[in-house]
C-alpha cells in the first residue's frame, strides 16, 4: 500500500515497517473478509497504517487489524549475507518440510498448498534459518506483492526451528504480535 501511494517515480526506494503490531487475527472462513487499508501521513515523514475491517465484527465499529508506521529509505543498499556462515552455525536438526506441516497440523495449524513455501528449516543453538521457495499454485501471483503473503508466511512459520524437539517437548509454534522493524529491498 506503501509503494502504491508514493507512486511510480519512487520506485526502488526502500521501505522501513516500524513498531507493527498484529492487534487481532483475522479470521476467514467459507465468505471473503473485506479489508482496508488507511494510510496516514506525519509530520516526520513517517507513513502511519492501519488494517481494519469494515465493522461487520462488532457493533458496526471498524475494527483495527494491524498498525505500524513506515518510513521511505532513499539511499538503499542492500547488505550481503553470508548463507555458508549461517548454515555452520545451524549444528542441530534440519527439519523436512512434510515433518514441519505435520507439527503443525497436529498443533492446529493446517497450511493449504499455497502456504507450505518451507523447503528446510536448519536449526542451532538460539538460531533458525529456513530456505523457502513460493509453492507452485500462487506461482502466477509473484508481481502482485512486494512481499508475497505465502513467502511472508513461511518465513514466520519457520520459527518452528527456534523450538529445539517440538515434536518431543510439546512447545507449540508461536504466532507473533509484533514487529520492531523490518527492511524491504524490494520484491520478493
Amino acid at each position: 500500500a506503501v509503494e502504491h501511494a508514493v507512486g511510480s517515480e519512487n520506485h526502488g526506494i526502500g521501505i522501513r515497517l516500524k513498531n507493527v503490531v498484529w492487534a487481532r487475527p483475522i479470521a476467514v472462513t467459507d465468505d471473503p473478509v473485506n479489508l482496508h487499508i488507511g494510510l496516514y501521513p506525519e509530520e516526520d515523514g513517517a507513513i502511519s497504517f492501519e488494517v481494519y475491517g469494515d465493522g461487520e465484527y462488532e457493533e458496526d465499529e471498524p475494527v483495527v487489524f494491524s498498525q505500524g508506521s513506515a518510513l521511505l529509505i532513499n539511499d538503499i543498499e542492500v547488505p550481503g549475507v553470508d548463507i555458508r556462515s549461517l548454515q555452520a552455525r545451524c549444528d542441530q536438526e534440519i527439519i523436512e518440510p512434510e515433518q514441519c506441516y505435520e507439527i503443525f497440523k497436529a498443533r492446529g495449524l493446517d497450511y493449504g498448498p499455497g502456504f507450505r513455501g518451507i523447503e528446510k528449516v536448519y536449526t542451532g543453538e538460539d538460531f533458525a534459518l529456513a530456505k523457502l521457495r513460493l509453492p507452485s499454485s500462487v506461482s502466477e501471483s509473484t508481481d502482485q506483492f512486494v512481499l508475497h503473503p505465502s513467502l511472508m508466511d513461511s518465513a514466520l512459520q519457520a520459527s518452528i526451528g527456534l523450538f529445539a524437539n517440538i515434536e518431543n517437548n510439546g512447545a507449540k509454534p508461536a504466532l507473533p504480535f509484533a514487529l520492531e522493524s523490518l527492511e524491504i529491498f524490494g520484491n520478493c
